[in-house]
C-alpha cells in the first residue's frame, strides 16, 4: 500500500469531490485517463506488478509507462492544469468494474530522467530518488545517471545511465531493452516522453475499489476529459 496521509488515500466519491473542489473550477482542467494493466486484484486489494505509476518515496511518479501519452505534451504544458487518472481493467477479474487506482494533478514535469533526478536531489528529496531507484528496486521507475550532472542530448542516451538491476521488470531477459526506451522514447513530432510527478496536495491513491466509472469503456491508449466531465463519470462503489 502506498504511504500517503489519510486525506489522500482510499477516499470515497464525495470526499474526493470535496478535495478536488479545493483547487477551484474544474472546467479548464484536463484529465488524461488510462488503464493501469499492471495492477491486478489480490484478495480484494490492488497489487501493482509494474514499475509505473510508482507510489514510493511519498510522491506519485509516471516515468516508465504510457510513453506516447507523456510525449503528447511538453513538460511546460503538462504543468498547466493536467491530471492523470489510472483505472483498473474492467475484465472479469475486476467483476467488470473499472475502479480508480490513482489520480494526480501534474505538479512537476521534466524532459529526462537526469533532469528529474537532479531536481529531486537539489530540493532535498534524495530519499525519494532512492525509493524509486531502478538500480535498487525491481519496480523502480527512475533511471539513475552515471554522472551527477549531464546535459543536452546526453540526457537521452541509455549509455549515460546505470543499468537497472537484473531483476528489474523492464529487464525480463538479457535481450529486453525496454528500460532503454524509458530513457529515450521519442513520440510524434520528435518530442521525448516527459517525466511526470504528482502535486502532493492533489495526489490520491486507492488500495481497493472505492470509486469507479459509471460506464466502463475502452480508453486505448488513453482518453481525455475535462475535470468536470471526469467527475461526472465517477460514482462510489457500494459496500
Amino acid at each position: 500500500m502506498p504511504t500517503f496521509n489519510s486525506d489522500s488515500t482510499n477516499l470515497d466519491i464525495e470526499t474526493l469531490r470535496r478535495q478536488i473542489g479545493r483547487f477551484g473550477p474544474p472546467d479548464l482542467e484536463r484529465v488524461y485517463g488510462y488503464v493501469v494493466r499492471t495492477v491486478r486484484p489480490r484478495q480484494g486489494e490492488f497489487l501493482q506488478t509494474g514499475s509505473a505509476p510508482n507510489f514510493n518515496g511519498g510522491l506519485i511518479t509516471l516515468c516508465t509507462c504510457k510513453h506516447s501519452m507523456r510525449a503528447s505534451l511538453t513538460p511546460a504544458a503538462w504543468k498547466k492544469g493536467a491530471w492523470i487518472a489510472g483505472f483498473t481493467s474492467w475484465d472479469k477479474d475486476f467483476h467488470k468494474q473499472q475502479s480508480l487506482v490513482y489520480l494526480m494533478r501534474v505538479g512537476e514535469a521534466f524532459e529526462s530522467h537526469a533532469d528529474l533526478v537532479q531536481e529531486l536531489r537539489r530540493s532535498g528529496r534524495s530519499a525519494t530518488v532512492d525509493a524509486k531507484d531502478s538500480t535498487q528496486h525491481t519496480l523502480g521507475d527512475i533511471m539513475i545517471p552515471v554522472e551527477a550532472s549531464i546535459q543536452g542530448d546526453e540526457r537521452f542516451s541509455p549509455a549515460a545511465y546505470r543499468t537497472p538491476i537484473p531483476e528489474h521488470i523492464h529487464r525480463a531477459n538479457d535481450e529486453d531493452d525496454s528500460w532503454r526506451d524509458d530513457i529515450n522514447y521519442v513520440g510524434i513530432g520528435g518530442r521525448h516522453a516527459a517525466m511526470l510527478v504528482g502535486d502532493v496536495d492533489f495526489s490520491f491513491v486507492w488500495s481497493r475499489p472505492f470509486v469507479r466509472r459509471r460506464n466502463p469503456q475502452p480508453s486505448r491508449p488513453y482518453r481525455q476529459w475535462s475535470l468536470s466531465e471526469f467527475l461526472d463519470d465517477l460514482e462510489g462503489v457500494p459496500d
